[in-house]
């Protein structure tokens, strides 16, 4: 879900990442204008969810696992 959210946001000119929380969770990371990272968890259905321990992933490492 985390993965088609990232892509639903970038082909709307939105600038976003897959972001790996744990080890057995991503979600998006929305980036704003402001510089603000806002995280979107279709899982959980919460938008700015509150993960305090994350990483943004580049786009090889976030699409590594849809081999």
């Amino acid at each position: 879900m985390a993965a088609l959210q990232t892509v639903m946001e970038r082909l709307t000119g939105e600038k976003s990442f897959l972001v790996q929380v744990g080890k057995d969770h991503m979600c998006t990371a929305h980036l704003c204008p402001s510089g603000k990272v806002l995280l979107v968890d279709p899982a959980q259905k919460a938008f700015d969810a509150k993960h305090t321990d994350f990483e943004i992933l580049s786009d090889e490492h976030g699409l590594a696992g849809y081999d």
